[in-house]
């Protein structure tokens, strides 16, 4: 998805997050600022948003602390809070008379619905706000075609890779994940990106025991193109990609030759437009089949 004008200024926002998150020097947050606003008027708009989030947060990292190169996890305190949100959801789930865990629809409703929890767009996600979100998943509107596709390329494939989003959905993503757990690879970041799932974040969602690979670089989506050997080796293998997340949507939906199934609430304008959707809809998006 090409970055569209209306992406800008929350970029801009993204940046004077981020910027608040690495420094508490007012100067050094000015200076990632400006800097920032620098490359959102010099960018392509060919690119896509999480593209040019993941130079905003890179450059942010640099100008900051110019004599080391790791990238800061100054999402890490929302993160943990977030799982565990989301832990505690998870053990109300048999009281709820809406969910059963034989049903596969209803298993795709819990991961999307985990989708609320993310700080990159709610300030402050309230367990009554995620319990909320769970309890609506189940009577929203959903593509029910587009989940039986699923449930039929998910019982054909052999290898699948699952695109984790946020700390938070994580969670829920793990009660999903059980019913073909043999079969999965989860996709973490190689670095921090906002509040995205990393390898250190694995056990706080229960989901220590699975295998998993990074996507190198601070890029909040994935764009195949830019990964390593290693990480095409296992994506070109992959029978079946399920990616979570908005990011992943607005990186991926315009690649060709993968089956990808992706899940997400839409959240954002531009998406919903794109899409011809309201928003915070249940979002099953099978490309490629």
């Amino acid at each position: 998805m090409k970055t569209q004008a209306e992406c800008l200024p929350c970029l801009g926002r993204n940046a004077v997050d981020v910027a608040k998150r690495i420094s508490s020097s007012p100067a050094m947050q000015e200076k990632i600022v400006k800097y920032a606003c620098k490359l959102l008027s010099g960018c392509s708009l060919d690119m896509s948003p999480p593209e040019i989030a993941g130079e905003i947060i890179a450059s942010a990292n640099m100008l900051s602390h110019p004599e080391d190169k790791r990238i800061r996890d100054v999402y890490k305190e929302e993160k943990k809070k977030t799982a565990l949100l989301a832990a505690n959801l998870v053990k109300l789930l048999p009281e709820l008379e809406e969910y059963d865990n034989e049903d596969f629809e209803k298993g795709v409703r819990l991961a999307i619905s985990g989708n609320i929890i993310d700080f990159g767009v709610f300030s402050d996600p309230t367990r009554e706000m995620a319990l909320q979100a769970v309890k609506n998943a189940f009577t929203k509107p959903i593509d029910s075609e587009a989940v039986k596709a699923l449930e039929k390329a998910v019982k054909e494939a052999k290898k699948i890779l699952y695109i984790l989003d946020n700390c938070g959905e994580a969670n829920l993503d793990k009660v999903f994940l059980e019913r073909f757990r043999e079969k999965v690879t989860l996709v973490v970041r190689g670095n921090p990106v906002f509040n995205d799932m990393t390898k250190e974040d694995l056990a706080d969602a229960g989901l220590s025991s699975y295998p998993f690979i990074e996507i190198p670089g601070t890029l909040p989506g994935l764009v195949i193109e830019k990964c390593d050997e290693k990480f095409k080796s296992f994506f070109h293998e992959a029978d079946l990609i399920i990616a979570k997340g908005q990011g992943n949507f607005e990186t991926m939906n315009e690649y060709k030759g993968k089956k990808i199934s992706f899940l997400f609430l839409a959240k954002c304008p531009v998406v919903t437009k794109l899409l011809n959707v309201e928003s915070l809809s249940l979002q099953v998006i099978n490309h490629n089949f």
